[in-house]
């Protein structure tokens, strides 16, 4: 997980970027639940991926075997 600060020069507010790997294995409505209560004010971006099913498949249409 990598979190970046960024502060607004013109407003000085700060806000957050949340990067989880989809090989970390983490949540991230509950890494977004517990930003919220520890830092209430302060918005932030959560970017996560989670990978549930691969479908892999060749289609051959037209070929002529004999």
């Amino acid at each position: 997980m990598k979190i970046t600060n960024h502060l607004n020069n013109f407003t000085d507010q700060e806000s957050y970027q949340i990067i989880i790997k989809w090989d970390e294995n983490l949540n991230g409505e509950e890494i977004a639940e517990c930003f919220k209560s520890q830092y209430p004010k302060n918005p932030a971006i959560i970017c996560f991926s989670e990978i549930e099913k691969i479908k892999v498949g060749i289609l051959i249409v037209g070929l002529n075997l004999k």
